[in-house]
């Protein structure tokens, strides 16, 4: 009916990424050539008008009628969190998905982060070019930048995985039950000693690059560096990737998400805007109730469900969407649908 796509666009103008895929032309309807989001976004005592569009597979951001970059910070200042139905990926699919939700969390708190991030990026893709063509006279320019855009992203990363653990294990053990002793864990793997300093992480980096060089050449890819790390999960003392159910590979991904918001509000004073879409999907009334219980603590909050809404919200409003298309403008009065609320078994 649309309601995810109006979901994605609500995540695009915020966090300037989509939920549902990586390549934007994947986003585009099909038959058409291009897509434009637009928001009106009140910041404090600021408004924003924010457009995004893609067209003829270029991505042009405008904010108050100014062009802006990929780069640019200010997306770090409209903080949202993002619960997507396949949440679950996040703790059982493959080391990209928990690498783009540590990136995605810092690039809303720390503006050098997205800097670094998008050096470390290009720097690889010049040098894994370089090796492939067996061309090693640049390597050592690209690899000082490598680096030293890699230590700074491998200290950030785990500097925040130690401030998160408390915040994801609060959340878990309130969706699971309370009264339970399951625990949770995470913790950020990588090849890189075991220091806080980001020069010694330079030093590291530089060395290990250079001495591969001629090994990575035979695969035309560079072997080490935070592209290649992962978080690791252990709920129960084990690790959860391979052991747990999609249950709880569900409920501790979700935990992750809320995890995100709430440091994103310590570090920013900002509570982010929540997006979930399909509420409830794969969840018992018991937990879902929980997890209600645990939205309720953020900001703005946008709900996409199969069904009218079953929760008092408090002020809210109800959209229906059919065939792509906002239906009832009479639902944008608070509480339009209200029903009895659903208690925990």
């Amino acid at each position: 009916m649309g309601k995810s796509s109006l979901l994605e666009a609500l995540s695009l103008v915020t966090a300037n990424q989509s939920f549902r895929t990586k390549w934007l032309a994947d986003a585009v309807q099909t038959g058409q050539k291009g897509f434009l989001a637009k928001a009106k976004i009140l910041f404090g005592d600021l408004l924003f008008d924010i457009e995004i569009s893609y067209l003829n597979n270029k991505k042009s951001i405008l904010i108050n009628g100014r062009p802006f970059d990929e780069e640019s910070s200010f997306f770090g200042r409209l903080a949202a969190v993002i619960i997507p139905p396949n949440v679950h990926e996040l703790i059982q699919g493959a080391p990209p998905w928990r690498r783009h939700f540590l990136d995605s969390l810092l690039s809303q708190i720390d503006p050098l982060y997205c800097h670094h991030l998008s050096r470390y990026f290009k720097g690889l893709r010049q040098r894994n070019w370089l090796l492939k063509k067996k061309d090693f006279k640049l390597c050592p320019c690209f690899e000082r930048e490598l680096s030293k855009a890699g230590a700074y992203i491998i200290e950030r990363r785990r500097h925040t995985v130690k401030r998160l653990k408390v915040f994801v294990l609060d959340a878990f053990q309130s969706l699971y039950d309370p009264s339970s002793e399951r625990d949770i864990d995470v913790e950020y793997q990588t090849e890189a000693p075991k220091t806080d300093s980001i020069e010694e992480l330079a030093d590291y980096l530089a060395t290990e690059l250079g001495r591969r060089r001629a090994q990575e050449a035979t695969l035309g890819a560079t072997l080490v560096g935070p592209h290649r790390d992962d978080l690791e999960m252990m709920i129960g003392g084990q690790a959860a990737r391979r052991t747990s159910s999609q249950g709880e590979a569900r409920l501790g991904s979700i935990a992750l998400k809320l995890a995100q918001g709430r440091l994103i509000a310590e570090e920013t004073g900002e509570l982010p805007a929540l997006l979930v879409d399909d509420f409830c999907a794969f969840l018992d009334d018991t937990k879902a109730y929980r997890l209600f219980q645990q939205l309720k603590g953020f900001g703005q909050l946008f709900l996409t469900k199969q069904s009218p809404f079953g929760y008092d919200g408090g002020e809210s409003y109800t959209f229906e969407m059919v065939n792509g298309k906002i239906q009832s403008p009479k639902a944008m009065e608070p509480n339009a649908v209200t029903q009895k609320q659903l208690l925990p078994a």
